[in-house]
């Protein structure tokens, strides 16, 4: 939980499963603004099916851990670069807390899109002269592309949504709950959390959430 009050509070992220981040942030609402297909489990094929109730903090660009020499990037990259906490380059965001009542559960959602210079013909003459049409390049570049094979989908999108954190504003009345709306599940990839003064180690388990003081941590995304 966050206490009733705090006017802003700082998320901290890392984008995997790709190389080049080409648009990174943060989304978040009240619980119970959530569509209900966001689900935890669930990926919107396009922002259209997420609704207009969330607020959006301005995006990021930069690498993954994958990008070789990504401790080089820049100019663009955050000042989270600097941050051994994890061994891969960290996002930074402010979200603004003031607004919200106590006992107001907010989902907070991580999102990237990926490798976006796949799709791009090489420069020169290239034959045939024709689209990309691997499955691993339209699966993060083109929202059209699905193709259903032994009851496997794959389901082209440019956006990928990390798992939900869950950010409770404090309630002396309140009890805290036991645990996350039941739409704050599991799913692939993974989220976790860790406390601001975590040591240099891998990930914990995505069942370990923990917010401290006015700062949360996610990791693995």
């Amino acid at each position: 939980s966050i206490p009733s009050g705090q006017d802003s509070t700082q998320i901290v992220w890392a984008v995997g499963g790709g190389f080049t981040v080409d648009h990174t942030n943060i989304i978040y609402a009240r619980w119970e603004d959530v569509p209900s297909i966001m689900d935890g489990s669930y990926q919107p094929k396009d922002d259209s099916e997420i609704g207009d109730l969330f607020s959006i903090v301005e995006g990021q660009l930069g690498p993954t851990r994958w990008k070789k020499d990504w401790e080089d990037f820049s100019p663009d990259a955050p000042p989270s670069w600097e941050d051994k906490v994890a061994d891969e380059p960290l996002y930074h965001a402010t979200i603004d807390t003031s607004s919200f009542q106590p006992g107001d559960q907010i989902a907070v959602f991580a999102t990237a899109i990926l490798d976006q210079n796949w799709k791009d013909q090489p420069d020169g003459p290239v034959a045939p002269s024709v689209l990309p049409m691997s499955h691993v390049v339209n699966a993060r570049t083109n929202p059209e592309w699905r193709h259903e094979s032994s009851g496997k989908v794959i389901q082209g999108r440019t956006r990928w949504y990390s798992i939900p954190l869950t950010l409770v504003i404090a309630d002396e009345t309140i009890s805290p709950p036991s645990k996350a709306p039941s739409r704050a599940s599991s799913m692939e990839p993974s989220t976790s959390l860790l406390p601001t003064h975590a040591p240099a180690l891998p990930c914990i388990d995505s069942a370990k959430k923990l917010i401290y003081g006015n700062r949360a941590r996610t990791c693995n995304w």
